[in-house]
């Protein structure tokens, strides 16, 4: 299981997408998704400073510019994810620690679900208005 990254992106030219860029351990059976949705992003910030000019390439600014913008666009998502795994797996972690307990009782495992938190936010999750909010707030002050 990997920890928040505090960027996704390498060298200002790198992206690092997928569970290069976010390893929570196949938590939710997420992981095809969130590659999906980082490339999505990808695309989409490239799309935003690629040049319009007929067969203009961008520069090396401007790749930087797109890879901060999927980056700003993608990070607090998948680290939302990885530390909601990483508080999942210390409880279990704690509850392993504590030798007396050998089997759970349906009380006990009734009150652990009903405490388990709302993860709509992660199948729901709509990669162009995260990458509009970003675009439209946090980027332009970059």
């Amino acid at each position: 299981l990997g920890i928040p990254l505090k960027s996704m992106v390498s060298e200002t030219c790198v992206a690092l997408i997928g569970d290069a860029g976010h390893t929570h351990g196949g938590a939710f059976a997420s992981g095809g998704s969130q590659a999906m949705n980082d490339t999505h992003a990808l695309a989409l910030a490239l799309a935003h400073i690629w040049p319009t000019e007929k067969n203009a390439k961008p520069d090396r600014p401007q790749v930087a510019r797109a890879l901060a913008l999927f980056d700003g666009t993608r990070r607090p998502h998948v680290n939302k994810l990885i530390d909601l795994v990483q508080i999942g797996l210390a409880a279990r972690q704690a509850k392993l620690r504590d030798v007396r307990k050998v089997e759970e009782t349906d009380k006990e495992r009734r009150e652990r679900i009903s405490g388990l938190s709302d993860i709509a936010w992660l199948a729901e999750h709509d990669v162009e208005a995260a990458f509009r909010d970003f675009a439209q707030t946090e980027f332009a002050k970059l």
